[in-house]
């Protein structure tokens, strides 16, 4: 048999320049369903094959979440594979890398997976500082605050930092001072986690009511020193973020499934999986109650440090 074309033979045993491409797929950039989809304006953005931005408002000339720290996702396709990267306000982002990687889960290594950022020795990020120890002065720590009525809701935690005063923040639940109306005609709720004088409490105040924090009629998440606690729980039933009757070091402040479309909260799915301070699954749809093809930004604390992960469908998310 005449071979007419060597270069043709060739080409069909490589693999083809397409499946070389660096593609974006997806982009969107935003805090809890206040997000917006940045695909254009980031494929805009491709040199030379590569992407390379920084993540700010400015860059992404959108703010869809005013005074709120924002992330930004990217799905994209390289070397006929499909990932997902993600970073939040200020981070850099640089794809594809050279290495081979499944996720970027903010410098937090899933499940074996390797990760956008080196996941060591970078320290997983965000994080909040473990209480202070009893003999420092009390401190006021704000670890999560959510705005909204059921699955509408936006993350307000740095709105709700700025009204501290003197380790102390007393408001009135508008949408003014959170920042926005994330359910319009509803009947919303603020919830604040918080930590004081070493134990972490939850505390709820409905729409145009004010609220005082810490609060006395808290609910208790994670123990303290007796002498230390102050603010008292609401029953005397073990709390969230106990395992048989003793504190948990794992506990999910969220989870969230995000689509292009919207966002659905899915945190007691996610919590139900949480056995023995840990969690290890696949990112299945089914199982969550949603539709498919988004991925799964949880927000959790695990010995007294708040990080956040992010997989997507069929990856296997590991906690902690």
């Amino acid at each position: 048999m005449k071979i007419r074309s060597l270069p043709l033979l060739l080409c069909l045993l490589c693999p083809s320049a397409a499946q070389r491409r660096f593609e974006i797929l997806s982009a969107v950039y935003g805090s809890g369903v206040n997000t917006v989809d940045v695909t254009e304006r980031v494929r805009g953005m491709i040199s030379n094959d590569a992407l390379s931005l920084t993540v700010d408002t400015p860059t992404l000339g959108v703010d869809p979440a005013p005074g709120t720290e924002k992330f930004l996702h990217i799905r994209y396709r390289f070397g006929g594979k499909e990932d997902l990267a993600s970073a939040k306000d200020f981070d850099s982002v640089r794809l594809p890398k050279k290495s081979s990687f499944s996720i970027s889960e903010l410098g937090v290594n899933s499940g074996g997976a390797a990760v956008v950022t080196p996941a060591a020795p970078a320290t997983p990020a965000p994080a909040i500082s473990p209480a202070p120890a009893p003999s420092a002065a009390p401190v006021l720590r704000i670890v999560e605050a959510s705005w909204g009525w059921e699955n509408k809701v936006n993350d307000v935690r740095t709105r709700v930092e700025q009204q501290v005063r003197n380790n102390r923040a007393s408001f009135k639940v508008t949408n003014d001072a959170l920042g926005g109306d994330p359910a319009v005609g509803k009947n919303k709720t603020l919830t604040v986690t918080y930590e004081w004088q070493g134990a972490t409490y939850k505390a709820s105040q409905r729409e145009d009511r004010s609220i005082d924090i810490p609060a006395s009629g808290a609910t208790l998440v994670r123990n303290a020193p007796a002498a230390a606690a102050v603010a008292p729980p609401a029953s005397s039933a073990p709390a969230p973020g106990f395992e048989n009757g003793r504190p948990a070091n794992l506990r999910i402040f969220s989870a969230r499934y995000v689509r292009a479309d919207g966002q659905t909260d899915v945190r007691a799915k996610v919590a139900g999986l949480v056995s023995n301070d840990r969690a290890s699954f696949a990112i299945d749809p089914g199982m969550l109650g949603v539709a498919g093809g988004g991925y799964l930004v949880v927000r959790y604390e695990f010995k007294g440090r708040t990080f956040e992960r992010v997989a997507s469908d069929g990856q296997t998310l590991t906690l902690p």
